[in-house]
């Protein structure tokens, strides 16, 4: 970020116009690469689960070069259409060769997910049937007192 930050000053120094009308989608591209990185790293390091640190080191791995690319495309951008198509070669190479780990990591998510799921609605079906066993121990009750005669 701070080398793109500096060339874009040399630029404006030089009286380039830095940023063409046509690279604000470049731009917000980097912008959403770079916050998926950071954001990937910071939850890749506070989570203890194994299949979720896995999963994010492979979206850390594919987003950072991303960004990088991205931000060689905006300063320079014949070399980073040449850089663009080899991380799309990269990614492609890395995603096929690591498909079983990414579809392992993924059913795994899933099914502690469904579980999860399932142990919620286990506690509010529970709660549920002791709010209405308890009312319906109320009206029993005032059904036996309206029988009883005083």
């Amino acid at each position: 970020m701070a080398l793109l930050a500096g060339l874009l000053k040399l630029k404006i120094d030089a009286g380039i116009t830095p940023l063409p009308v046509i690279d604000k989608v470049t731009v917000l591209t980097f912008i959403v690469a770079a916050t998926i990185y950071y954001a990937s790293l910071a939850v890749k390091n506070q989570d203890d689960d194994s299949d979720l640190a896995k999963l994010m080191q492979m979206i850390s791995l594919l987003s950072g070069p991303l960004a990088l690319v991205l931000e060689v495309v905006i300063i320079f951008p014949a070399f980073g259409w040449f850089g663009v198509m080899a991380w799309i070669l990269f990614s492609v190479i890395t995603v096929t060769k690591s498909y079983e780990l990414i579809a392992g990591v993924l059913k795994r998510l899933y099914r502690s997910a469904v579980e999860e799921l399932v142990h919620v609605f286990d506690k509010l079906k529970e709660l549920f049937r002791n709010y209405v066993n308890a009312g319906q121990l109320t009206v029993n009750a005032d059904e036996v007192k309206k029988e009883v005669p005083i």
